[in-house]
């Protein structure tokens, strides 16, 4: 939290020259669309909400008997409010980039209990499918990695309401299973748990590491593995975990194209301001779709996952 503060403080002081540094690279670079400085202004707005929310936090702790009934029903509604205010102002930070969401929400049936299982392939695209569920209306439950604790506003709301960090290089698998499988207690109709299945985002070596592993473990699943052009291939136990612990939730595969264009600073750079919309898609699947036992669940995201693979690569040759 001081360095975010320190950083908000610093890049307000030094806003005036830092635009000024920022036009001349635009200018240099012939970016006539102001790459650099919407680039600079995307940050600092980035680090003033955070500090917003750091102290939106304190108020909301004092509101709730120093934390006391923060638990409650009334203290979550606050909690809900400022992570909805933050998802909202995370999408308006993309928005300064030029990136635009197409889709009808609609057309998108998010009734009862849903379970999202959506592509990752940049850190912008973790705002999609809590946007696509909070324009639905519901409350979220998110599957995170450990390391966003490092976030200041996730790590602050996230542990005072019910998200889940997982630990992906814990020793013990099976606990953070069975701990995945309790995530869901206590959620009403009106909850959508969300996860990234992949588990990382997807990176050259990162697909190498993991069809490594896939042809030591699982050679079956290896050969369908590499057939996949744009997405790593899924892991089963969090989803399996959250069907488990959700047995009356609907499964919504959520997919998207248009966030290659922010995969890393370099293609950010080049990228910006974004010109090509980001296009999401969606498909329910009845819970009597779903298989129940592991392995057929398994073959099952794999199946979801080809078809998510073939709509993004005819996107992709659709452009001009």
């Amino acid at each position: 939290m001081p360095g975010v503060v320190i950083g908000a403080i610093v890049g307000l002081t030094l806003l005036p020259f830092l635009l000024v540094i920022a036009l001349l690279v635009d200018i240099v670079f012939r970016r006539w669309k102001l790459t650099t400085v919407r680039i600079v202004i995307a940050a600092l707005v980035y680090l003033w909400v955070s500090v917003g929310i750091q102290v939106w936090g304190l108020m909301v702790w004092i509101a709730t008997g120093f934390g006391r009934t923060m638990w409650e029903e009334s203290g979550q509604r606050l909690v809900y409010l400022t992570i909805r205010a933050w998802m909202r102002s995370m999408l308006f930070v993309l928005r300064i980039l030029g990136c635009k969401v197409r889709y009808d929400t609609a057309t998108a049936d998010l009734s009862g209990r849903v379970i999202l299982i959506a592509r990752h392939e940049s850190m912008g695209d973790v705002f999609v499918p809590t946007w696509f569920a909070d324009s639905a209306g519901k409350r979220l439950r998110v599957v995170l990695t450990a390391g966003l604790n490092r976030e200041p506003s996730l790590d602050l709301f996230g542990h005072r309401s019910p998200q889940f960090f997982v630990k992906r290089d814990a020793t013990d698998k099976r606990a953070e299973v069975e701990a995945m499988k309790r995530f869901p207690d206590a959620s009403d109709d009106n909850t959508a748990f969300v996860i990234w299945p992949e588990g990382a985002l997807v990176r050259p070596e990162r697909r190498v590491r993991v069809l490594a592993r896939l042809e030591k473990e699982r050679p079956d699943l290896a050969e369908r593995a590499h057939g996949l052009r744009h997405l790593l291939a899924p892991r089963v136990a969090g989803v399996s975990a959250l069907l488990d612990g959700a047995d009356d939730a609907a499964v919504v595969l959520v997919g998207h194209t248009g966030f290659d264009q922010l995969t890393d600073p370099r293609t950010c750079w080049r990228s910006v301001p974004l010109d090509r919309e980001v296009e999401l898609i969606s498909r329910r699947y009845e819970r009597s779709e779903v298989p129940d036992s592991l392995a057929e669940r398994e073959v099952w995201l794999f199946d979801r996952w080809d078809e998510m693979d073939d709509w993004i690569d005819a996107k992709l040759n659709d452009r001009p």
